[in-house]
């Protein structure tokens, strides 16, 4: 177009071209002065709400009247025609640009503004940095253009040093301002490589190739610019602005930008997660103050920033006054030291240092089992942040999350956090030192999931949770099918970096990982993903997920064993027969055991179906301890053996063993409900209660401890309050379980309300004749109805049927009246618990 006319304009150059479309230096041929063109993408006109809303914000910008924006001057259009000459050698199309007849011609939209000459930002900051004067030059007036801009209600949106240019008096200028919401979608390269790189020369972390991200309505800005809410999709206000200045300001005064990666994807993970080195141990000379407003600009939330940019100009011009006065100093000690001789002097008695105390740091090494000063024995990886911007993935990042718990916790020298205590954490505000009191952790793990396709990053940093301090981040990436290796890499790095004691099964465990089927792992995610509901409706969905996954990859372990744990949680979650679920259960444990041995989750489930179906309990606590000795930190299998040492009676152990799983998830109500039940079933009713107490309190909701609460009131003879929590069960369970009524049956029976627990025991026995009510329930009603002969007809049928509630028999309550009775005797026998 250079060299031709758009209305009253004279396009004599091209200047750049950007996400916003073409800039050309122009002649107002009227008022005879030069200005900048910049013509818009062609697909504006295909949108008159896009032009409308352009033209509203034009008129906005125009009003911003600052010396450091650039000045808008109009917004116009103009028809450009297409007149093709006669096909003759070495002539070219010639296009004529006119206002005139619209028809026919293709419509050009244009804004004029103030032509600046000069240098942008992006080609004025050297490889080592600025000067501090003249990060002061440009930092001060910067700020200020945009504090006026924030107060007349403009959000740039796209700050950078490509949009920041210094004229040749030294005068700065912003451009752009508030077009970044207004662009056409896009993803096109921005950013030139700074001043002084060399031809053939290695990328700095400021030359990698970055993108602008504009899509209407999800993200706007230059990837390693963007504010964390930029970065995640959301909305914006001002405040990101005030992120994208302190990124600059950190590139200004260093010389590399504060978040790097060698994709797109690994520098929006850096923005939301990690922390930038610091400013003044890259530019010992900086002072600290200039940091420290660095820092308070770049932090992950926009509540913690600065919350106005005319903030952070007035701090950078009380900083500078301070420094011309004196009252700061400007370089530390060490920074002083520039000369040959003084160097030389610092490095020898470092030197002396360093061998006067060689062999106390040896054996500080030696003593020292974490990483840094910090002793780390126990952890909690809190959720993983969702970088995909999509609710829909939250089951893969979910299963990311437990992944690295699971990994973490086969450690058995480190106390990790269940997944189900965690998760009480997700999108929480409350800060680590807290969470890690709540959790009793000695560090904590951060991390984010982000997708592409079929890559998967994780990054992940830990912290030492009482101080809040930083100790390491990395990022990991791979394809989908080594997603596996991805996920043990991450937990090999962080036992690595707290240097805890890791034996040689546990690192063989850590090492292994094969190449999986994508289709088949994305179905076993979300099996997961209904597992973790514990509600019958998602068990089913989640036991066609498994199928799912299985028909895609036979030979994919973990399915059988999400499939065994669904069946299982079945047994004693929902209505359903074990004759239907059970032999569903150990089939799939045992094929996942026989694919893959040392998944801890298959043994805990063949434990189960040991235990509660077969009645095989040898078996059954040699593949408890298996899957502990696998999985030290797998909290269902410390519950699932809690309640095997309550049926053979070992009530210590039960105890100790659920405690066990407490340490290990104590903020959960399933955890804190086993607890009371094993002191209910030890007869140590007082603790029980208060146990059972506190879980309600955690979670109102949870029927479950409304019912072990009334079971254990009942016991300690506490009738009326047994009934108000039975009765309170009743009111909130979506579907009244049979058992609830059993025990206000059992309730009414020892408070005497004889007619009362009769109803019940005709109510329950019809139902058994159209639902399945486990036999062993009947039994116990007509025990305490002292109906004996009934009774003992029932348990027969209970045993015939493989009761669950058989398991605790030997120890439950209820029986205590026909305890010595010879058939029960005989019954224990059959059980083989006598």
């Amino acid at each position: 177009m250079v060299g031709k006319t758009l209305s009253h304009y004279r396009i004599l150059e091209k200047l750049g071209a950007g996400g916003m479309g073409e800039v050309y230096r122009a002649e107002d041929t009227t008022l005879k002065r030069q200005v900048a063109l910049k013509v818009l993408p062609p697909d504006f006109a295909d949108s008159q709400e896009r032009l409308e809303r352009f033209q509203r914000e034009a008129e906005t910008l125009a009003a911003l009247d600052h010396p450091n924006i650039v000045t808008i001057y109009s917004v116009e259009s103009s028809v450009v025609s297409h007149q093709s000459s006669a096909s003759r050698e070495g002539e070219t199309e010639n296009w004529t640009l006119t206002t005139e007849d619209r028809e026919g011609g293709r419509v050009v939209h244009y804004l004029t503004m103030q032509l600046v000459e000069g240098q942008s930002l992006s080609e004025l900051i050297p490889r080592g940095g600025m000067s501090l004067g003249k990060i002061f030059d440009i930092a001060v007036p910067l700020a200020d253009a945009l504090a006026a801009a924030h107060e007349t209600g403009v959000i740039h949106r796209d700050l950078k040093p490509a949009n920041i240019m210094v004229t040749d008096e030294g005068r700065v200028k912003v451009l752009d301002f508030g077009l970044a919401k207004l662009r056409a979608p896009a993803i096109t390269d921005v950013e030139a490589p700074l001043a002084g790189a060399r031809e053939g020369a290695s990328p700095s972390p400021t030359q990698v190739r970055t993108d602008l991200l504009t899509e209407e309505g999800s993200v706007f800005g230059t990837v390693p610019y963007m504010s964390p809410e930029q970065a995640e999709g959301k909305t914006v206000d001002h405040r990101s602005d005030i992120f994208s200045l302190g990124v600059m300001l950190y590139e200004m005064a260093t010389g590399r930008r504060p978040f790097v990666g060698d994709s797109s994807l690994s520098i929006l993970s850096a923005i939301l997660r990690e922390r930038p080195s610091s400013v003044t141990d890259l530019q010992p000379e900086l002072p600290r103050h200039l940091e420290r407003i660095i820092e308070h600009c770049l932090e992950k939330k926009s509540k913690n920033r600065f919350q106005t940019a005319r903030d952070v100009y007035n701090e950078l011009c009380g900083l500078r006054k301070e420094l011309e006065s004196g009252a700061v100093a400007l370089r530390p000690l060490f920074a002083r030291l520039t000369s040959r001789r003084a160097w030389i002097g610092v490095l020898a008695a470092l030197a002396l240092a360093a061998a006067a105390i060689g062999f106390y740091v040896t054996s500080l090494r030696q003593q020292q089992p974490a990483a840094g000063k910090f002793e780390i024995s126990s952890i909690a990886v809190l959720p993983l942040d969702n970088l995909m911007n999509d609710p829909e993935q939250e089951y893969f990042v979910d299963g990311m999350t437990e992944a690295l718990i699971a990994d973490l916790a086969q450690i058995e020298a480190l106390r990790v956090i269940s997944r189900t205590s965690t998760m009480r954490y997700k999108n929480t505000d409350k800060r680590l030192p807290q969470i890690a009191r709540e959790l009793n952790v000695d560090g904590i793990v951060e991390g984010s999931v982000l997708r592409a396709e079929n890559r998967v990053r994780i990054t992940a940093q830990l912290i030492h949770a009482s101080t809040d301090r930083h100790i390491w981040a990395k990022s990991y990436e791979r394809d989908l099918e080594d997603v596996l290796s991805l996920q043990k890499e991450v937990a090999r790095a962080v036992a690595a970096e707290i240097r805890v004691r890791v034996t040689e099964p546990e690192r063989d465990r850590l090492l292994e990982a094969g190449r999986l089927n994508p289709e088949a792992y994305e179905s076993y995610l979300k099996g997961r993903w209904f597992w973790n509901r514990w509600n019958e409706e998602a068990l089913w969905k989640g036991i066609e997920l498994f199928n799912r996954a299985i028909e895609l990859d036979a030979g994919f372990a973990p399915a059988y064993a999400g499939l065994a744990d669904s069946y299982v949680v079945l047994s004693f979650y929902s209505q359903t027969d074990p004759r239907e679920v059970m032999p569903k259960a150990k089939a799939a444990a045992l094929k996942a055991v026989e694919l893959d041995d040392s998944l801890a989750e298959a043994y805990t489930s063949l434990g189960f179906v040991l235990t509660n179906y077969d009645f095989d309990w040898e078996g059954a606590e040699t593949a408890y301890r298996r899957a502990i000795e696998l999985n030290p930190g797998l909290v269902t299998a410390h519950m699932m053996y809690m309640w095997y040492l309550v049926g053979i009676t070992r009530f210590d152990e039960a105890v100790a063993e659920i405690r066990k799983a407490h340490e290990l998830s104590p903020l959960d109500v399933y955890v804190n409900r086993a607890v009371g039940d094993a002191l209910v079933f030890a007869r140590r009713y007082d603790e029980a209660i208060v146990a059972l107490q506190k879980a309600i309190e955690m979670d109102p909701g949870f029927t479950a401890a409304h019912f072990s609460l009334g079971r254990a009131y009942l016991w300690n003879a506490m009738y009326e309050e047994a009934l108000t929590e039975f009765a309170a069960e009743m009111r909130i369970s979506r579907f009244p379980d049979p058992a609830i009524r059993l025990w206000m049956g059992l309730t009414y029976a020892a408070m005497g309300r004889q007619e009362e627990a009769y109803g019940i025991l005709k109510d329950l026995t019809q139902r058994s004749e159209r639902e399945y009510v486990p036999p062993s329930l009947l039994a116990s009603l007509h025990f305490a109805l002292e109906q004996d002969d009934d009774g003992f007809a029932w348990l027969d049928a209970a045993y015939q049927g493989r009761d669950g509630w058989l398991v605790t028999i030997k120890a439950d309550h209820q029986y205590d009246r026909v305890r010595e009775d010879p058939r029960f005797q005989a019954f224990l026998k059959k059980m083989e618990l006598s």
